[in-house]
């Protein structure tokens, strides 16, 4: 029985390709190994959200490439990195096989020992399958690709040449996926994808048509939902219906909505579909109706044509909404955007503003975190942190949590946080 290692990176959609990438593997007699010096196959699963990640991927395919040469496994390299730089990993390591993320489909062709190289991003994603919940792989948390591609443009996203088309995955398969998950224990649902807010438009259809199925066909089903990162612009017109879908105890009260900048004329230049004015009204209504809500944002500083200015509008709105948790990205060159061929702000200037923003966003984040402490909340139990007598938890506004004891996953606690850090929580259990 040939032995398959995986090694992933990037994103919440590329884990769930490693999984179905897995499970194909698993269908056809493979199996999974965690150490790469058991394996008889290395696939590697690329991330090329911004340049410093493709410097990182391009450094371990080399490094991968060096010890196929030792060991003679063979290599496939697969994901967002494949379109975009295809004749570089060639040039690395000349008789590794190419996938695209789009064509996974074509995983079954390379486990059958020929070389493939499929990484057209402008076809649609052939591969039906979603993930197995695997429970020992996968603890109580399911991860289900609701859709793959974007209808953005943004100037300084590569993403769009990698997932090119926007697909949406089936509502029944996602239903039956996720019952069947359900039926084996999964707890947590998180439903992912490029952008979530964009599931259905290819096919006339949208999200919360999709959420309001999927919470009839759990009613009375201990499960809870989750949703990745939407773009504000296709949150702005379902926004009425989607708060009240969010009114259900089985949304996580999580919302990860990217900001980019504080400036409408460097979000104009971006090419985002929103203004600084109708993200706040996204955050206001949500927080109208959900006071606790846990809004994520990202923020890209130093794109061509921001200056001192507009960053302090930046930090500006950064204050206003409060966000408990900032993902900050220096702007880096990426070719095939149009970024990439304006004048850059110097890389100084960009360290010095992503170190402000990350010193005021962690202080941000302390300040709403202080306020839980010497409270009870309840929370969902996630995961034993090893040989540690801790528990990792999630509160159901997805704030992290950790115990001070081992809890079995998939419990429905209540605790007491006793201090806090700006990242996450610290407690005990005072009724389980």
């Amino acid at each position: 029985m040939a032995r398959i290692y995986i090694e992933t990176y990037g994103c919440w959609l590329n884990k769930a390709d490693s999984r179905i990438m897995e499970d194909i593997a698993r269908r056809k007699g493979f199996r999974i190994v965690h150490h790469i010096s058991d394996a008889d196959i290395v696939i590697l699963n690329t991330c090329t959200v911004r340049g410093d990640t493709e410097r990182r991927m391009i450094r371990r395919i080399r490094e991968l490439e060096e010890l196929r040469r030792k060991h003679n496994f063979r290599l496939l390299i697969a994901g967002c990195l494949t379109p975009i730089r295809g004749a570089t990993i060639h040039s690395i390591s000349p008789t590794a096989s190419l996938i695209g993320p789009n064509s996974i489909d074509s995983l079954s062709l390379f486990l059958e020992g020929k070389r493939v190289i499929d990484v057209n991003p402008f076809k649609p994603r052939t591969c039906p399958i979603l993930p197995e919940y695997d429970p020992l792989r996968d603890g109580v948390v399911h991860i289900v690709p609701i859709s793959v591609g974007c209808l953005g443009s943004c100037t300084f996203c590569v993403e769009v040449y990698a997932r090119r088309r926007l697909t949406s995955y089936d509502a029944e398969k996602i239903i039956e996926n996720v019952l069947k998950a359900v039926s084996k224990g999964a707890k947590l649902v998180v439903l992912t994808g490029q952008d979530v807010a964009a599931y259905g438009r290819d096919k006339g259809g949208r999200l919360t048509d999709l959420l309001e199925r999927l919470l009839k066909s759990t009613a009375g089903k201990e499960v809870y939902f989750r949703l990745g990162m939407m773009e504000p612009s296709l949150v702005l017109d379902m926004l009425d219906d989607l708060v009240e879908v969010f009114n259900d105890p089985r949304i996580i009260k999580y919302l990860h909505l990217p900001l980019q900048s504080g400036d409408n004329n460097v979000l104009s230049m971006m090419g985002r579909r929103y203004t600084v004015e109708e993200f706040k009204e996204i955050v206001s209504k949500f927080r109208k109706r959900f006071p606790d809500i846990f809004l994520a944002t990202d923020i890209i500083v130093g794109f061509p044509g921001e200056g001192d200015e507009e960053f302090h509008n930046t930090v500006t709105v950064l204050k206003e909404i409060k966000p408990d948790k900032v993902h900050v990205a220096r702007y880096t060159l990426t070719p095939f955007t149009r970024g990439y061929v304006s004048k850059q702000v110097p890389e100084p200037i960009k360290k010095r503003r992503s170190q402000i923003i990350s010193r005021l966003t962690e202080k941000l984040a302390l300040e709403i975190n202080r306020k839980y402490i010497g409270k009870t909340v309840k929370a969902l139990t996630l995961e034993t942190l090893g040989e540690r007598n801790e528990t990792r938890a999630r509160l159901f506004n997805y704030k992290p949590l950790i115990l001070y004891e081992r809890i079995r996953p998939g419990k429905v606690v209540k605790a007491k946080i006793n201090e806090v850090t700006f990242f996450d929580l610290r407690g005990e259990i005072v009724c389980s």
